[in-house]
């Protein structure tokens, strides 16, 4: 929850000391540093507007919508959206360079921008193509540091950054800027390389790449449009052109793709898509679609999966598939509806049968097969996160597929068993990757290019919540017989300084009166229930009934809303404070769980605050204080890709001296080592009505279900 203090009222049962100040300048407090939550690029400007008006005529706001994000203007690392588990997704720079802005030594080179990270999954080396033309090892020595070298240091061959790199039998492949290819391959403690074909007889095009079959034949492009096979005779490598009688032209955009049979798959400058295939003798090729139905991009390349099919982009935006049927190659489309238009640049990934693609809106499609026809689903419906298909698709072995967002970050979709979901690895920064050198991904390893040409990556590092750091101080599970007088020996029954939250009132973003009737206990739970039964009492107890408060309504109103808050007679200074509980879902709902100073505001933790509207997400803060007159806060938002509406889930706190842990069903979620609390807070739960005005949808009366309250102190 945001602004909290109304000094003015006597707190009931606890020791607090009343601050001195008059409730218009509570509600201008509060009504700034709502905007400043909202519109963060904008807040000296907003600071000013809002104090003027405020000053010249009050202020009485039409009932607000839900906001973008809680994150007030900071300086200091804020996760903005995110979904889990990201925690687990640490991030690292390799060794040149060892942070961000750091000088490369004069001997190494930064990626060059078209070049592709090429992983090495047996060793964990990392290959890239330097502006210098040079072809870098990134290598994991003496498992104690990275170490980085140059394949060919003395560099007689300038490598092709665009043409790619490719590993087969632990050799590296690529293709130079004298159009040749070249093998490289690590002999007698270093690396040596030599050109496949030496008397430069086929020009390679590099923008064809280079492909392999299982055997360890090596295919390309030429600049003539041929394709050719280089092979090792057992002595040394020489090719053969694959259409030697130029019948066909082939268009290298689209690459080549070999299946597991050694067929060899290419897209022509007439838009066909072409087969090349042994015959025992002779290559041989045939156009799959000879009759020109479709036009292919050849920017999408194509895929071919496990079974021989072939899928590709059409020129309109429709996904392909090529399948033999005994006789003869035949297609369809996979969306004839066209109600996902495709993205060539992002080009298809086909994995276990699925087909997935970067739509033209930035969305990440999945086709698979029913048993009877295709069928497509975005992977995740909203535009929290968005692909740039310059990045490419890349999957793992446990089957997460891995994008680059249009905002730089690196993103993590994932299958939950019912539906996708995602998050991102990069939840603090954006801006951070070079789309065009795309994605390596290993074992719970994301290689990745910086804007400024850094090798850095994610990996996977588990973070759960270990308990027995901690010893249990206080808990409460809500048995059947427990009664509210039972719990009065622990909490009070409302906010530290009264009944309502006056400054949020007074803006016009909360409208609930919170009282003991709206607290019950059944089925193992505390309940917290919102109702929308009007009840008429004061905003600031200790104020006359009849002041005018700032929003220029009499201080003893008519409240359209109940709910209710609880407040711990007692204050904290460090501890892990954990609650298991089950959100309403409605417009209107606000339920919250956290931790305010026990003589001021702030500091404030927020270790939840949930939008009734927002089934899957919710959000944490951390605010502080700048100065006399001004606030900070740092929020992030979370996507637990479920409805929390309907399961209870664990939302846990650990507060120590010099940090601030914040977890999700025992998995971390952030770490806030800046403006840690020092001082003793109480702990607050409390069901709002707020940020949203209820509608006639909005299913009152609904609980808040509380199954237990826990706390712990630091052994």
């Amino acid at each position: 929850m945001t602004p909290k203090q109304n000094p003015q009222v006597p707190i009931r049962r606890l020791n607090f000391t009343k601050a001195q100040a008059d409730p218009a300048a509570q509600s201008r407090r509060g009504f700034a540093a709502l905007l400043r939550r909202f519109f963060r690029p904008a807040m000296s400007f907003v600071r000013f507007i809002s104090g003027l008006v405020l000053r010249i005529a009050g202020y009485s706001p039409a009932k607000p919508t839900s906001p973008v994000l809680a994150v007030q203007r900071s300086k200091y690392p804020c996760d903005f959206k995110t979904l889990l588990p990201v925690p687990n997704w640490k991030q690292a720079h390799l060794t040149w360079p060892p942070y961000p802005g750091k000088d490369w030594p004069s001997n190494i080179s930064p990626i060059a921008f078209s070049s592709t990270l090429l992983l090495d999954s047996a060793t964990g080396s990392v290959f890239f193509v330097g502006n210098d033309s040079k072809v870098y090892n990134y290598y994991w020595e003496d498992d104690q540091a990275w170490g980085i070298q140059a394949l060919n240091w003395n560099q007689w061959a300038g490598i092709d950054p665009g043409g790619g790199l490719k590993m087969d039998g632990g050799k590296v492949y690529c293709i130079g800027t004298d159009k040749k290819v070249y093998n490289f391959y690590y002999q007698g403690g270093a690396w040596q390389f030599n050109a496949l074909v030496s008397n430069q007889f086929a020009p390679v095009d590099a923008r064809g790449g280079l492909a392999f079959d299982h055997t360890g034949k090596v295919f390309a492009i030429g600049t003539n449009g041929k394709v050719y096979n280089y092979y090792w005779t057992g002595s040394s490598w020489t090719f053969v052109a694959l259409n030697p009688g130029q019948f066909k032209s082939v268009d290298p955009r689209g690459g080549l793709t070999v299946d597991h049979t050694g067929k060899v798959f290419v897209i022509g400058v007439d838009g066909k898509v072409y087969n090349f295939y042994w015959t025992g003798s002779a290559w041989a090729f045939v156009a799959l679609n000879p009759n020109q139905y479709a036009t292919i991009d050849a920017r999408g390349g194509l895929a071919v999966d496990q079974t021989g099919k072939v899928f590709a982009i059409g020129k309109d935006g429709k996904v392909y598939n090529y399948y033999w049927d005994g006789s003869a190659w035949q297609f369809q489309w996979l969306n004839p509806n066209q109600y996902a238009t495709i993205d060539p640049v992002g080009k298809l990934l086909v994995h276990a049968g699925k087909v997935f693609a970067v739509g033209t809106d930035g969305k990440v499609y999945n086709y698979y097969w029913d048993g009877s026809a295709w069928q497509f689903q975005w992977l995740v419906p909203n535009p929290y996160a968005l692909a740039d298909p310059t990045g490419g698709l890349k999957i793992d072995a446990a089957d997460k597929l891995f994008v680059i967002g249009r905002d730089g970050g690196v993103y993590n979709y994932y299958w939950m068993g019912a539906s996708w979901a995602f998050n991102k690895l990069s939840p603090q920064q954006s801006d951070i990757t070079r789309a065009t050198n795309q994605l390596a991904v290993g074992d719970d390893t994301v290689y990745y290019a910086s804007k400024a040409g850094f090798l850095q990556v994610f990996y996977y590092s588990d973070s759960r919540l270990n308990y027995s750091d901690w010893e249990l101080l206080y808990s409460e599970a809500f048995p059947s017989t427990t009664t509210i007088t039972d719990l009065q020996t622990y909490w009070v029954f409302q906010f530290p300084w009264g009944p309502t939250m006056s400054s949020s009132i007074l803006a016009g973003y909360e409208w609930e009166y919170n009282w003991d009737n709206s607290f019950s206990v059944s089925s193992g739970s505390l309940h917290i229930t919102a109702d929308n039964q009007p009840h008429w009492a004061r905003l600031i107890d200790g104020m006359a009934d009849d002041a005018i408060m700032s929003d220029g309504k009499e201080n003893y109103r008519r409240f359209d809303f109940t709910s209710g808050a609880m407040t711990t007679i007692g204050a904290y200074t460090y501890g892990l404070f954990e609650i298991s509980c089950r959100f309403p879902a409605g417009k209107g709902f606000w339920p919250a769980f956290w931790l305010t100073g026990a003589d001021t505001w702030p500091p404030e933790i927020d270790v939840f605050e949930f939008e009734g509207t927002a089934w899957g997400r919710c959000s944490n803060n951390l605010h502080w204080r700048i100065n006399a007159n001004e606030t900070e806060s740092c929020g992030m938002e979370y996507y637990a890709g479920e409805n929390l509406t309907q399961a209870y889930h664990k939302y846990s706190m650990a507060w120590l001296p010099d940090k601030i842990v914040l977890y999700f069903d025992g998995q971390e979620l952030r770490r806030i080592d800046h403006h840690v609390p020092q001082v003793p807070m109480r702990v607050i739960i409390n069901m709002a009505i707020g940020l949203q005005y209820p509608d006639s949808a909005t299913p009152f009366p609904s609980s808040f279900d509380i199954d237990y309250v826990r706390f712990y102190t630091h052994k």
